[in-house]
């Protein structure tokens, strides 16, 4: 099998050719031009007569998605587990808009959302200011990329086994540490009418957990890759790697994917991140340790909060200590 070198693309190039949208179709174009597009049989075909409209092809094939993925060449450190990360896509048996649905669940930030089809989650969302803005923008996100029904669970008997396990570790997460440096309770999260589901941590099984914190890592929740662009998959694994306390910068994830000239690009892909806070773009800070932007309601401050309950460390090893 040929292997792919990683292009450099320069920024200005890119602010030429459309930004993120032309980072998107440059990878697609890498991928579709090596030598080893014979290993699926919706792509061999595609190739062929569609090279030049590398994003329709994207859309064609979603079964070959991880074999892409895994190709980009992803960097390593010290802090990050890189293995095993949230398998890419759900097996590839077909997608049955019956077997959709959405829930809404309390956690120490608040009240998030969660969207899934029978085999993997489609969507997660952190809280908004009221719950009807966390439920539209929820089922926004799903509906954008998959069609389905979408009936809101009214207990956790009707979560799909992958949601109940994302739902349930993500309460785990966001409840973070407490002062002890133990994991949290729910004493203090906030209340919530019905159908919101309560606390449902008992339930999780998932047994991967970062050794520096002991919150879950969350890299094994099956997700829903269907109509998310190969530049963001590929940020999206990076950030996947990222262990609960630890950070790295913008940077750091552009240089891992061909050149440091990538971090605004970077930036947008997080920004559009239909996953949080499975995949944890909070984790990810601007250059010398700024907090950088963050799309979630507090934008700046909710992003420095996640960070201090997973008691992320400064360059001295101290608790960023932000809301002491």
């Amino acid at each position: 099998m040929v292997g792919m070198a990683m292009a450099v693309w320069p920024i200005e190039q890119l602010g030429q050719e459309g930004g993120v949208v032309a980072v998107q179709r440059r990878v697609h174009r890498a991928l579709f031009s090596g030598g080893w597009a014979g290993d699926c049989p919706v792509r061999s075909s595609a190739v062929a007569t569609m090279a030049a409209k590398a994003d329709s092809v994207t859309a064609a094939c979603e079964v070959c998605a991880p074999s892409r993925a895994d190709r980009l060449q992803l960097g390593q450190d010290n802090s990050m587990t890189t293995a095993p990360l949230s398998p890419p896509c759900a097996p590839s048996d077909g997608w049955d808009p019956t077997q959709t649905g959405h829930a809404l669940f309390r956690t120490r930030l608040g009240v998030c959302g969660i969207a899934w089809g029978a085999q993997a989650v489609v969507a997660l969302r952190l809280p908004e200011p009221r719950l009807e803005g966390t439920q539209m923008r929820l089922l926004d996100h799903a509906r954008q990329r998959r069609s389905g029904l979408w009936p809101q669970a009214q207990a956790a008997d009707a979560l799909s086994a992958q949601a109940l396990q994302a739902v349930a570790g993500v309460q785990w997460l966001l409840a973070g540490r407490d002062a002890a440096g133990g994991l949290a309770g729910s004493d203090a999260w906030p209340d919530a009418p019905a159908p919101v589901l309560g606390d449902l941590r008992a339930l999780f099984t998932l047994r991967r957990r970062s050794e520096h914190s002991g919150l879950p890592l969350l890299d094994d929740v099956v997700l829903d890759w269907h109509g998310v662009p190969d530049f963001s998959r590929a940020v999206y694994r990076l950030a996947l790697a990222i262990e609960p306390g630890q950070t790295r910068s913008y940077g750091q994830l552009a240089q891992d994917l061909g050149g440091k000239g990538l971090a605004r690009a970077v930036g947008q892909a997080l920004g559009a991140n239909p996953f949080a806070p499975v995949v944890p773009c909070h984790r990810i800070l601007a250059a010398q340790g700024a907090g950088g932007g963050f799309s979630a309601n507090g934008g700046t401050r909710t992003k420095l909060q996640l960070l201090e309950w997973e008691g992320a460390p400064l360059g001295d090893g101290s608790s960023l200590g932000l809301f002491d």
